[in-house]
């Protein structure tokens, strides 16, 4: 009989492709496909898919697999195939190799030799070389590469010559707690950390079995009460971006949306009642139309949006305005104005709904500044027209 050739061979619904046969398999579900071949070691292995596409990508790989193998098994020398031998006999049949050698790797793990310094000085190389992140995909921008190395810099100068399988979840949390309250300060380098230890357990085989000591950590951490500009400052900004800027500032002002729904905006969503935040657009996964104002309305009206500026662009203008007019930017200030003083004309329960909120106890919590006479400045924040 003539041998088997090792390319492609179809014979109605079966094929032979590299010593591995793919046939279709009939079931009440529909037709599936199965992959059927010898393993490394002579036994039969049969495994099931849906697609003939998804059982010819298998089998590729697994074909790549097998080869790889049988190259090790080729460059094993003389003295450890004797030493198989022997394992082989002690052993007994009680289970093979493999699992015996799993079994011992368990007692005995590796001692780890890499220090915190050692892995901060990978970690941050290894951002500025990827070209792909941990999760998803893209390189990290310059701005979170230097974030990263502030962060872990204060990580590093505490535990830089501790072993990182030392470093444990109550060293971690000690520490912490004793640095300043600032805003998100901790936060941020407890993510930097994490981020860290993933890559150290991912990449080096001696962090195979540590377990990330940021799992389950809770520590003392700063909340500043929400502020807001006063209506004059308000308008003193908005008066002071460029004219191809000063739509998006006043839907940020006078709609709230958050800064990352604003960047998916697109010019077709803007309607003459409402703004549609998309659900591929919202935070949440929810669409919501968010009313346009009579003074949102007057904006648009003389300044129509034509283009969604980048969020590099945003962030300039932000710059260089509040240094023009001496003031000082405030984390989610566009936010935190819309929601108190909506808040103040209007019911909790309507602000929330335009915010995106489940309920009112984000925004009190979070955006909803205390300040006396509101009601008041809101009629003065509501009266600004371009």
């Amino acid at each position: 009989m003539a041998a088997r050739k090792k390319t492609l061979k179809q014979d109605g619904m079966e094929e032979h492709r590299k010593g591995f046969n793919i046939r279709s398999r009939a079931t009440e579900k529909g037709t599936s496909y199965v992959v059927d071949y010898l393993d490394g070691v002579g036994d039969r292995q049969r495994k099931q898919f849906k697609t003939v596409t998804e059982a010819r990508r298998y089998a590729e790989k697994e074909h790549n697999r097998l080869q790889q193998f049988g190259k090790e098994s080729d460059q094993l020398g003389q003295v450890d195939r004797a030493d198989a031998i022997k394992a082989m006999r002690i052993l007994d049949g009680r289970c093979t190799l493999e699992q015996a050698a799993k079994a011992w790797v368990l007692t005995n793990p590796l001692q780890s030799t890499l220090t915190v310094k050692d892995l901060v000085q990978e970690f941050t190389s290894w951002m500025e070389a990827t070209p792909r992140k941990l999760k998803g995909s893209g390189s990290y921008r310059p701005a979170s590469i230097h974030n990263a190395k502030i962060h872990l810099a204060y990580f590093e100068e505490k535990f830089g010559s501790r072993l990182v399988s030392d470093v444990k979840r109550g060293d971690l949390k000690k520490w912490l707690d004793g640095l300043p309250k600032k805003d998100g300060f901790k936060d941020s380098i407890k993510r930097h950390i994490a981020a860290m230890y993933t890559y150290g357990i991912r990449e080096f085989e001696e962090l195979a079995d540590i377990s990330k000591p940021t799992n389950d950590l809770t520590f003392e951490s700063y909340e500043p009460d929400p502020q807001v500009w006063v209506p004059n400052e308000v308008e003193l900004f908005l008066n002071t971006v460029p004219d191809d800027t000063k739509a998006a500032w006043a839907i940020l002002f006078f709609a709230g949306l958050r800064p990352e729904e604003f960047q998916r905006l697109q010019p077709r969503d803007i309607g003459s009642k409402s703004i549609t935040v998309r659900r591929e657009v919202s935070k949440t996964g929810k669409k919501r139309f968010v009313t346009i104002t009579e003074t949102l309305r007057a904006w648009l009206k003389k300044y129509p949006l034509q283009k969604v500026p980048t969020d590099g662009r945003m962030k300039g203008v932000r710059l260089k305005a509040c240094e023009n007019m001496k003031l000082i930017w405030i984390r989610d200030l566009p936010r935190n104005c819309f929601a108190t003083y909506l808040s103040a004309i209007k019911d909790m329960e309507h602000a929330a709904n335009q915010l995106g909120h489940a309920n009112t106890e984000m925004l009190q919590k979070h955006y909803k500044a205390i300040i006396e006479d509101v009601e008041e400045i809101a009629e003065e924040f509501w009266d600004i027209r371009p």
